[in-house]
Formats: structure tokens, sequence, C-alpha cells
């Protein structure tokens, strides 16, 4: 794996092929049955049912488990990893601070 193949920005790392959204897999039920519950409710109203810090939430998951994973045996070194990971975290950051800024955190992300 090279350094163009890995997300640099926030966007890229939704837009990511292998990033699944809560909902995408049969064990989202399983492992979150409220929101699960919540989420489909909303989705009869053409909305998705997650709050805000939710899907913050399930980005830096993903963030966590693609880069653990990107560490595993490629030509990229721990420092550069960390430095693109710093820089994503730090926009998951900043709109999470947004939200919480404007009282929206926890309310719907439609």
């Amino acid at each position: 794996m090279n350094k163009k193949d890995i997300p640099q920005t926030l966007k890229e790392l939704y837009n990511h092929a292998d990033f699944r959204p809560f909902g995408s897999s049969s064990d989202d039920g399983i492992t979150d049955p409220d929101r699960a519950e919540r989420c489909h409710e909303a989705a009869e109203h053409g909305c998705d049912g997650s709050t805000h810090y939710e899907i913050m939430q399930d980005w830096r998951d993903f963030l966590s488990d693609l880069f653990r994973d990107y560490r595993r045996g490629n030509e990229i070194t721990d420092d550069e990893l960390d430095a693109i990971e710093e820089s994503i975290s730090a926009e998951i950051d900043a709109c999470e601070a947004y939200h919480e800024d404007r009282g929206t955190l926890h309310e719907d992300a439609n």
C-alpha cells in the first residue's frame, strides 16, 4: 500500500470503499438495537435516524480500524500514518465542536 491509497481527509475517509455507514450491515441491529430501531423508524420518513454524535463515532471507529490495518506490513512509516490520522481526527473534532456549539450534537443528523 502506498500513501496515495490512504484517505487524507475526512471526506475521503467517509467516501472510502470500505466504509459502511450504520445500517448497511446486518450486524448493526445486534450491536446497537436502540439505534437500529430509531433508524428504521426514521427511514419510514426518509430520514437517517442517527445523531451527529453517532455518525462521528462511526467515522472515528472506521478511522481507527482502517489505520490499524494500514500499520500492518505496509511501506508507509508510522510517523506518516500518525500525521494523517491526527489530521483526519482534527477534522472530526472540529465537526463535533461545531455541533456541540449549536446544540445539535445529539439531534438527528437529517
